[in-house]
């Protein structure tokens, strides 16, 4: 797994010449939170390399929770008294579980 891999893109085309090579599925996942310049990786990866697009992982990073309460805090610190109150309802908790 090579995440971030947009920072170095001549990578895309050294895993798409290793794949080449080593003719099997499933040697690579490459990973990165934003999109690359397409006009530095000399070969789309077609037939090669599929592209998954990921969502984010949190309620913050999209921007769905003010993070008032972090899981690390509730680890960190398993007595402390915190508290918060969202402006959510069900049906935008349901919306958020099945989103795509």
């Amino acid at each position: 797994m090579i995440d971030e891999w947009q920072m170095a893109p001549q990578l895309w085309d050294a895993v798409r010449h290793s794949v080449d090579i080593r003719n099997a599925f499933g040697l690579y996942i490459l990973t990165g939170s934003v999109t690359v310049d397409e006009k530095s990786i000399k070969h789309s990866g077609i037939g090669r390399i599929s592209r998954l697009r990921m969502y984010t992982m949190s309620l913050f990073e999209s921007n769905d929770s003010n993070g008032t309460v972090r899981i690390t805090e509730l680890f960190e610190n398993p007595d402390s008294n915190l508290s918060a109150r969202s402006s959510l309802d069900i049906e935008d908790y349901a919306h958020l579980i099945v989103r795509v």
